[in-house]
């Protein structure tokens, strides 16, 4: 009985695998050992900045998960790329690269499909002007803009990224960024005491 209960059980965790969740998909460099597609490690990057404003992500698909894993890079032809500084955390400068489609900027819409946030080199360091990227987001079906904007609340700096869903209200997502110990961090802010 035992035995046939784990085979199903195993059953259904592989056919769930296998679904496509249709993101939005994430890609951090703080996976925690609990997170599956459609979070992914980002790769560890450190190009030149003009890099990633030529060249946008392109979700490397897996086909056993059936889900990103990863991503690659393209140029970047079917997508404006635009960056905004939202200043410094925890001694890196931290850009914000939305890449936005030119049916979107047809239509007169600055809607981003993909959101990528870099971080400079420590403003001491040997490397000041490269960038490696701290976080990405990609849209979905409900998924309609990306943004990201200071976060003031953190003593050494944060950054918030809103994701804007569709539906009658207006639905948000927040998910917050800080520099740790060991690079950046997504994290959860504390509820302000009164």
């Amino acid at each position: 009985m035992a035995r046939s209960l784990s085979i199903v059980s195993l059953l259904f965790c592989f056919t769930t695998a296998i679904a496509d969740s249709g993101g939005p998909y994430v890609g951090v460099p703080d996976l925690k050992p609990s997170e599956a597609p459609p979070t992914f490690a980002i790769p560890n990057e450190s190009k030149p900045l003009k890099f990633f404003l030529t060249n946008i992500p392109e979700l490397r698909w897996n086909k056993q998960l059936n889900e990103p894993d990863s991503y690659t890079w393209k140029a970047c032809t079917e997508h404006h790329a635009s960056i905004t500084s939202l200043g410094h955390v925890g001694g890196h400068q931290v850009l914000c690269v939305r890449y936005i489609s030119n049916r979107r900027l047809d239509q007169g819409l600055d809607y981003a499909d993909m959101l990528l946030l870099l971080a400079r080199s420590h403003d001491t360091g040997p490397a000041p002007t490269l960038c490696s990227p701290i976080f990405y987001t990609s849209t979905s079906a409900s998924v309609y803009n990306h943004t990201a904007a200071d976060y003031p609340a953190e003593r050494a700096g944060a950054v918030v990224v809103t994701r804007y869903y569709d539906g009658t209200g207006a639905f948000r997502d927040h998910i917050y960024i800080r520099a740790a110990e060991q690079g950046f961090e997504r994290f959860t802010p504390e509820e302000p005491t009164k």
